[in-house]
């Protein structure tokens, strides 16, 4: 199985949220299993203001450099635009959602009600 890390598992994982981090990290340890992450979650990392801190900044690559990140390319633009109009979330989700969808991932987020309208989107709630 392969997974799509939403934005706010990574947050909480950076912050020791419990769950968060037993599970990414279990995902990490077994070989089987394909992490990802879109480059829309690794801008939203940055632009917090805690990616200014420098040993913040030293987690937030060490965890990127265990991931594979996944392009926005114009199919999940176009289908991140229709499931924004369709289903009304945020365009970040939207483009989130697009990419779990094209690549036929797992989208693992503690945020499931942001996705739950949404048809053929693989949703893993870690709350």
């Amino acid at each position: 199985m392969a997974y799509l890390l939403d934005t706010n598992v990574l947050i909480d994982y950076w912050r020791g949220f419990p769950p968060a981090v037993q599970f990414v990290d279990d995902l990490l340890d077994r070989a089987t299993e394909q992490v990802l992450v879109s480059v829309i979650t690794v801008a939203e990392a940055f632009s917090g203001q805690s990616s200014l801190d420098r040993n913040k900044r030293s987690d937030i690559d060490v965890l990127l450099r265990l991931v594979t990140p996944v392009d926005v390319d114009v199919a999940i633009a176009v289908r991140g635009g229709e499931l924004r109009r369709d289903f009304g979330i945020e365009m970040t989700d939207a483009l989130i959602a697009a990419t779990a969808i094209a690549h036929g991932l797992a989208l693992v987020t503690r945020n499931a009600k942001h996705f739950q309208n949404v048809p053929t989107l693989a949703i893993r709630d870690i709350t």
